[in-house]
């Protein structure tokens, strides 16, 4: 049986090169793993990351580069095991 994919969404920080991921509450949800991938061109992307593995469905980043794409995904890790990544978001870090 497949597991869903969560829900994500990328926001703008306070500051320059700051994001925060929201991920959609899951309660029986342990951790979230976070990964980014920095944009070349729209063929191309550096290979996904982890950026952070975190208890919480919100994750506020620092020390992005300014005025350049990313994508972003996240996996929610249970006891039942990981979900498949979600559905890449790419966002403009200002």
């Amino acid at each position: 049986m497949r597991k869903t994919k969560p829900d994500f969404a990328v926001l703008d920080g306070k500051h320059s090169g700051e994001v925060i991921t929201v991920a959609k509450a899951s309660k029986n949800t342990d951790a979230y793993v976070v990964q980014v991938a920095e944009v070349i061109n729209a063929d191309t992307q550096t290979p996904w990351v982890i950026l952070a593995v975190t208890s919480h469905c919100r994750y506020h980043h620092q020390g992005l580069k300014h005025a350049t794409y990313y994508k972003f995904r996240v996996a929610l890790v249970s006891s039942s095991g990981t979900t498949d990544y979600s559905t890449a978001v790419t966002k403009l870090v200002i």
